[in-house]
C-alpha cells in the first residue's frame, strides 16, 4: 500500500508540536521550534545468507547455505559525502538482494527510492531490501520540510580473497624470449625487463609493455663492453641496475646498458640482491654488503661454511616481531643442496645482526627449502615467493614462506603448466602481479592473490 509520505510526516510533525507546546504539570517555557536534524547516525547489518559451493561424493558441484553475521562488517557513515557503506566487503556468495538491518538510526523518519518507479516509499529496515545496486535513502527532519539524501551501498566481494587468479598473458614461440637459454627478470617503476642468453651468444634485453599484450616486446641488444653479463645476477638497487660481468660489478641506468664498471668494487663471486638499503654479494666465502656498490664490508654469519656458492638470491620482507626491522631471506645452493639464511636489519640506529643459517628440521619434511634451478626469490604478501625449475627441468610449484625462510609451503599460489621450457624467471611488479617468463616456449604468465589487488578504502576523515 503506497504511503503519502509528505502528508504523513506533516501529521507526525503536528502531533510533536502539540507535545512541545503543552508542558504537563510544569510552568517551564517549552519552545515550539522543530528540529532540523535529518542525519543517519548508526547503521548495522543484520543476519544475511551466504551460498557456499562444494563437491559431493560423486564429485559434482553442490551448494549449501550458511549465515553471515552482518555486525562483523561495520557500516561507515560519511556525513560529508552523504554515503553509507561497509569498507570491509561481505564475503563471496552473500545474498545482497535480501538485506536486513539490525540497526538503522535516524531521529524522525526516512524513505527509500524505488528501483522500479523512482518514487520514494517508506523504508522498513527489518524487511529484506535489494542492495545489489546502491540505494538512495532520504532522511526527514522533524518538520518534514528539511531532508537529506544518502547513498547506501552494501559492498560484496566478487572473488575469494586468498584464491589466485592466473592468466597466460602471452604465448609466442617466435618471440625473443623463446630463444633464450638463460634469463633474469626484474620489475622497476611499472615495467618488467628480461635479460637473457641465446645459443649464438647474443644477449637481448626485452621490455614487456604491460598494457599491450598483443605487441608486448621492445627488444634491445645488451651493451656491455667489459664482457657478457651473468644474467642471473641482474638486480635493481636505488633505481639503478647492477650485475656481474665475470667477477666485475657493473651498473647501468637501463638493463640494456651501456654497462659500466663500478670503480673500487672488489671481485665478487655472486650478486645476491638488494634489501634494506644495501646490495649483498658473496665473495671469498663471505657475505658482503654495500650501500652504494663502491664500498663493501663483510657481514657476520653463524655458519659461514654453509653460505651458498651458486644461485644466491635475496628478498626483503617485513619483520614479524618489530616494525622497525626488516627481515632478509637468502636462498641458494651449495654442494647440490638448497640452503636458506635469515638476517634482521634494524631500520634506525647502528645495530648489526648476523646471518643465521636455517638448518632443515628434517630432510623428509614438506616445509624444507626445495632444490631449484634458476631460482627467483621475491618479496610477496608480507613473505617471500620462490619460483624456479626442478632438477629434472620441469616447473616447480610456487613456494611461499611467511616465517622468514624457515618453512616453505605450496598451495597458496597457482603454478603454470610449462611444457618444454628451457629456462624460467619471475618478477613481481608494483601491482602485486607475479610475472613468470619461460624460455624455449616464449610463454608469459601473470598471476596474483586476489586480495592483494583490492583497493583499501580510507575511513578516516580529518
Amino acid at each position: 500500500m503506497r504511503k503519502h509520505l509528505h502528508t504523513l510526516m506533516l501529521l507526525v510533525a503536528s502531533v510533536l508540536t502539540a507535545g512541545f507546546t503543552t508542558a504537563c504539570g510544569s510552568d517551564d517555557y517549552t519552545s515550539g521550534e522543530l528540529s532540523r536534524d535529518c542525519l543517519i547516525t548508526e547503521v548495522t547489518l543484520g543476519t544475511l545468507n551466504r551460498t557456499m559451493h562444494t563437491l559431493d561424493s560423486q564429485g559434482e558441484d553442490s551448494t549449501y547455505t550458511v549465515t553471515v553475521t552482518g555486525s562483523m562488517y561495520p557500516m561507515h557513515i560519511d556525513q560529508l559525502a552523504g554515503k553509507v557503506y561497509n569498507p570491509d566487503s561481505l564475503p563471496v556468495g552473500t545474498d545482497v538482494s535480501k538485506v536486513v538491518f539490525s540497526t538503522f538510526n535516524v531521529r524522525y523518519g526516512m524513505s527509500i527510492r524505488s528501483l522500479n518507479t523512482g518514487n520514494d516509499t517508506i523504508f522498513t529496515t527489518t524487511d529484506s531490501t535489494d542492495f545489489r545496486t546502491p540505494r538512495i535513502v532520504k532522511v526527514y527532519a522533524q518538520d518534514a520540510t528539511m531532508t537529506r539524501e544518502y547513498e547506501v551501498k552494501v559492498n560484496l566481494h566478487t572473488e575469494e580473497p586468498d584464491s589466485c587468479a592466473m592468466v597466460m598473458w602471452q604465448n609466442d614461440a617466435t618471440s625473443p624470449l623463446a630463444a633464450m637459454t638463460a634469463m633474469q627478470a626484474v620489475a622497476h617503476e611499472g615495467t618488467v625487463y628480461v635479460v637473457g642468453d641465446t645459443p649464438v651468444g647474443a644477449q637481448p634485453c626485452v621490455t614487456l609493455r604491460k598494457q599491450e599484450p598483443q605487441s608486448c616486446f621492445d627488444v634491445r641488444p645488451v651493451d656491455c663492453p667489459i664482457g657478457q653479463l651473468r644474467v642471473h645476477t641482474l638486480r635493481v638497487h636505488h633505481g639503478a641496475f647492477y650485475a656481474l660481468a665475470g667477477q666485475t660489478l657493473v651498473t647501468a641506468a637501463h638493463p640494456a646498458g651501456p654497462w659500466l664498471e663500478v670503480p673500487g668494487a672488489p671481485a665478487l663471486d655472486d650478486l645476491a640482491g638488494s634489501g634494506a638499503d644495501s646490495l649483498y654479494a658473496l665473495s671469498g666465502g663471505q657475505m658482503l654488503c654495500s650501500a652504494d656498490g663502491i664500498t663493501w664490508q663483510a657481514t657476520e654469519a653463524d655458519e659461514p661454511h654453509m653460505l651458498p656458492t651458486a644461485d644466491a638470491c635475496i628478498a626483503a620482507i617485513p619483520a614479524r616481531h618489530n616494525d622497525n626491522m626488516t627481515g632478509l631471506v637468502l636462498y641458494g645452493t651449495r654442494d647440490g643442496q638448497a640452503v636458506t639464511w635469515h638476517r634482521d636489519v634494524y631500520k634506525e640506529g647502528n645495530f648489526s645482526f648476523p646471518w643465521f643459517y636455517l638448518t632443515p628440521i628434517s630432510a623428509q619434511a614438506a616445509t624444507v627449502p626445495p632444490l631449484l634451478q634458476q631460482a627467483s626469490l621475491m618479496p610477496y604478501d608480507d613473505g617471500a615467493l620462490l619460483i624456479g625449475l626442478t632438477p629434472q627441468g620441469t616447473m616447480a610449484p610456487c613456494y611461499l614462506t611467511h616465517d622468514g625462510g624457515r618453512s616453505w609451503l605450496t598451495g597458496e599460489m597457482k603454478t603454470p603448466s610449462l611444457q618444454g621450457a628451457s629456462c624460467v624467471t619471475a618478477a613481481v611488479d608494483d601491482e602485486h602481479y607475479v610475472w613468470i617468463i619461460a624460455g624455449g616456449t616464449g610463454e608469459v604468465w601473470r598471476l596474483r592473490i586476489n586480495r592483494l589487488g583490492w583497493k583499501q578504502q580510507d575511513t578516516r576523515f580529518e
